[in-house]
């Protein structure tokens, strides 16, 4: 049985679509590998696993912490707590001492997991460093504009050259391929592979579909300033007769802005923080109609759009132009209305009205979706990770 270490973000409540992937991958691995956990919590946590070591950190709280924060972010790109990097530092040689690990592997995002696993490659032993770049670096911004995206820039690149000449295997998604297949990277290409968001899972139990006397559409995760905002998917629906649906959102920020936009549009809503991936399954396999919101001018697909695809229900999709890189896993799944930003309000409405009245889930069991989606599965990318495991020891 091989013996792997993981580095990672939040992992333990299954509010982080990172940990949600690395979590069914893990599940998949059952009898052939056994994976430790160095995760970055916020809040304490009882009866672990032993196989769970969280390091404990919080964020700043107040103005003036928040302010320094995003100094040391910008400075110091992409890493900003070298605190907390010690701290998992720590960790790992504490595990790596009474544990023989064939690898360590660290998922980015964020950073601070990536530069304590690079720091640690002495200690490591004959374990090998695995680099899964679920959300990369230098990638964040595809066309970058001022002084401070292209610092931004700059300090990442040189911080993944310095990161990839130490890993041993590096995963990029493949949404990111053009820009890591530049020349810059073309020393590291003999150690890259490129795979896909394992987000296409059955959910853990299978619940029944609710009742409902008006249509219930749901929007499930975060929101981010320029790069992904609810204001036009909250437009969309101000011409919608509130007896025909009722808007649901669980997301983790801008509550105030959704709150403000929704009740001056006087739409039929309520709006929740983010829950336990386990709570999200429920409410997901209850409502009607999922919704999307891709983002904008970036090659980071979001994990959501697979696991709405595993439900088989009903998608609406709201993108900015046609490099969304949501469209071609939508297109290719046939149950979606896929809402363009530019349309004219009106042509929006009756797009949206006929959808909510006509859309059903599909008559596809989740063994086809799989199927049809192979490389988005937990077992794919599990294989792949386990073949590379192999094939550095």
């Amino acid at each position: 049985m091989k013996k792997v270490l993981i580095v990672l973000g939040k992992y333990i409540q299954q509010t982080e679509p990172n940990g949600i992937c690395m979590r069914k991958i893990m599940e998949e691995w059952t009898n052939k590998v056994e994976a430790h956990i160095i995760s970055m919590e916020s809040e304490r946590q009882s009866n672990l696993s032993f196989f769970i070591h969280p390091v404990y950190y919080s964020m700043p709280k107040n103005t003036l912490a928040k302010i320094f924060f995003k100094i040391r972010k910008f400075i110091f790109a992409p890493v900003a707590e070298l605190n907390l990097v010690n701290h998992i530092r720590s960790e790992i040689t504490n595990l790596c001492s009474t544990n023989s690990f064939d690898a360590v592997i660290a998922v980015m995002n964020p950073a601070e997991a990536v530069e304590a696993v690079y720091r640690s490659k002495k200690i490591i032993g004959n374990g090998k460093f695995i680099l899964y770049e679920i959300d990369p670096a230098s990638n964040r911004y595809k066309t970058p504009k001022g002084v401070i995206q292209k610092y931004w820039l700059l300090r990442t690149k040189h911080w993944e050259r310095k990161i990839y000449s130490s890993a041993d295997s590096i995963i990029h998604m493949k949404s990111h391929q053009a820009h890591y297949s530049s020349p810059y990277y073309s020393e590291f290409r003999d150690k890259t592979t490129y795979m896909d968001i394992p987000g296409v899972y059955s959910p853990l139990v299978e619940y029944e579909k609710a009742q409902h006397e008006v249509k219930i559409l749901l929007y499930s995760g975060a929101f981010y300033p320029k790069l992904r905002e609810p204001n036009f998917m909250l437009e969309s629906l101000r011409d919608i007769p509130k007896n025909n649906y009722k808007l649901v959102i669980y997301t983790g920020q801008m509550h105030n802005k959704i709150c403000f936009l929704a009740d001056k549009i006087d739409l039929n809503y309520s709006l929740h923080p983010l829950v336990p991936q386990k709570d999200i399954e429920k409410i997901t396999a209850e409502a009607d109609i999922l919704l999307s919101v891709g983002n904008k001018d970036s090659d980071f697909l979001p994990s959501k759009i697979l696991s709405y695809i595993a439900t088989g229900k009903p998608i609406i999709h709201y993108y900015f132009d046609e490099s969304d890189v949501s469209l071609p896993y939508l297109k290719k799944y046939n149950n979606s209305l896929l809402i363009c930003m530019s349309e004219l309000h009106d042509e929006v409405t009756k797009k949206i009205k006929e959808f909510i009245d006509t859309a059903s889930t599909l008559q596809m069991s989740f063994s086809q979706i799989a199927s049809a989606f192979a490389e988005n599965t937990p077992k794919y990318t599990s294989q792949e990770l386990y073949q590379i495991i192999g094939e550095l020891n």
